[in-house]
């Protein structure tokens, strides 16, 4: 009876140093310092201002409920920020609503809220873009007299926006911190 033996190995100490990572996953230095940070936090109250706008049309719907609305609003807003400050401090993963979907209800209904916020932000999106062309328009008109279309202004706002994302120019935290 033969034997098949394996190739020759030279022997290898037992326990090796593990090698430094050729690549940290990292945020890049000076990326966010804290006036950056405090002027996002700034920004997030944006829907406060937006409120100003959907006030007149709540009113003009709901007429006397109105007020009414904006309390359940409030309720439901209050218990969802309980139980989302709640579940952050327990679920310490990166990904936000996907990551707390996924933990409490599975993978499927995790990825299809994942799927369906995406969409949500791109039909924002679209429709905030849409909307400030339709305001440049008026306003340009109303203020220098100047005649272009909506879509002019929505599609130069958007090489606009196109070239500051290409080259990571990132103003809403840069200019508060200067």
């Amino acid at each position: 009876m033969s034997t098949i033996a394996g190739p020759s190995v030279a022997a290898e100490p037992r326990f090796s140093r593990p090698t430094a990572p050729t690549e940290t996953h990292r945020l890049a230095p000076n990326a966010l310092g804290l006036p950056s940070v405090l002027f996002c936090i700034v920004t997030g109250a944006a829907p406060l201002a937006a409120m100003m706008f959907n006030v007149p049309i709540t009113v003009l719907g709901g007429g006397f409920g109105a007020p009414a609305a904006f309390l359940i609003a409030t309720v439901v807003l209050t218990v969802f920020s309980v139980g989302y400050i709640e579940m952050a401090r327990r679920v310490t993963a990166a990904g936000g609503f996907y990551t707390f979907i996924t933990r409490g209800l599975g993978p499927i209904p995790g990825m299809g809220s994942a799927i369906l916020i995406a969409g949500c932000y791109i039909l924002f999106t679209a429709a905030v873009i849409g909307v400030l062309g339709c305001f440049a328009a008026t306003s340009f008109e109303d203020w220098f007299g100047i005649h272009l279309s909506a879509w002019v202004y929505t599609f130069a706002s958007l090489a606009i926006m196109s070239v500051f994302a290409w080259f990571h120019i990132e103003l809403t935290a840069k200019a508060a911190s200067r």
